[in-house]
């Protein structure tokens, strides 16, 4: 229907004044670390920890202007046979045992699992339970897993390129030194 000039809506001349602007549903990019500070890890440990904040401050650069972002948001744990925060971007020297790869996820599950992503970097061979691991993908975690190392494991590899699991688990065979370019 055309509306008529005289039906008072909008009259010649009138300024169009603005309203409430609906605000944009913007989302955090919060990511954890998970850095494996064993005994093991000490000839790589800087360059894992230089690696992490490579990542970091790309993401940064990559989203700092993009307005479906609200913030990006970074924390570092470390562990070796317990689990500790520590401030993002401070380094810590390698030393003592590690912890099992179900201990870990166990650990984002009841800690971080509303994170965006979670990056587990870690040389360990880790015995792998595979029922555990499914169902933490399944259940336990609401974002992507991101499992780097620099040892083959057949059983994350696996898991990782099942279709099932290709949008949770991303695994990642480094070179040695966790090198990243």
């Amino acid at each position: 229907k055309r509306v008529k000039r005289g039906s008072g809506i909008v009259k010649m001349g009138a300024p169009i004044i603005p309203g409430k602007r609906i605000k944009d549903d913007k989302m955090p990019i919060n990511i954890a670390y998970y850095i494996d500070r064993s005994g093991s890890m000490e000839a790589c440990i800087n360059q894992v920890f230089e690696a992490a904040f490579k990542i970091s401050e790309a993401l940064k650069q990559r989203f700092r202007k993009d307005k479906l972002v609200k913030s990006t948001d970074f924390r570092t744990f470390v562990f070796n046979t317990s689990m500790k925060e520590i401030k993002f971007g401070q380094k810590v020297y390698a030393s003592g045992g590690t912890m099992g790869l179900d201990e870990i996820l166990n650990f984002i599950n009841k800690n971080t699992k509303n994170m965006l992503i979670n990056i587990i970097i870690t040389d360990a061979g880790f015995n792998v339970n595979e029922t555990e691991i499914k169902k933490f993908l399944k259940d336990g975690v609401d974002g992507l897993v991101i499992f780097i190392t620099n040892t083959e494991n057949a059983e994350v590899k696996k898991i990782a390129n099942e279709n099932e699991f290709k949008t949770k688990l991303i695994y990642i065979l480094a070179d040695a030194n966790f090198n990243v370019e």
